[in-house]
């Protein structure tokens, strides 16, 4: 027979917030775009975008190899997306 521990009840004003730092913890990406009319039917596009600003690293998870001698420790970094800072710059010229 299976023992199933009950989970205690919290407040709701005591529950964390939703999902925004869940996984990819303070990872943000941005973008930013403005748009000249040189004239009537001829615009330029600018655009600007940024992954990774803060260049903050994601780490793998720990050696869980018991008999290892890095045993608990993290070595490397994730392979879940680049760690590294990433700016393009984009211009375009409608008409």
């Amino acid at each position: 027979m299976e023992r199933v521990r009950c989970q205690p009840v919290v407040a709701p004003e005591q529950q964390p917030p939703p999902a925004l730092f869940h996984g990819q913890r303070h990872r943000w990406n941005g973008s930013v775009q403005r748009e000249f009319k040189l004239r009537e039917s001829v615009a330029l596009r600018f655009r600007l975008d940024l992954m990774n600003p803060q260049n903050r690293s994601m780490f793998a998870a720990p050696n869980t190899n018991p008999i290892s001698t890095d045993f608990g420790k993290v070595t490397a970094t994730s392979s879940r997306g680049s760690s590294n800072r990433w700016i393009q710059i984009q211009a375009r010229l409608q008409f």
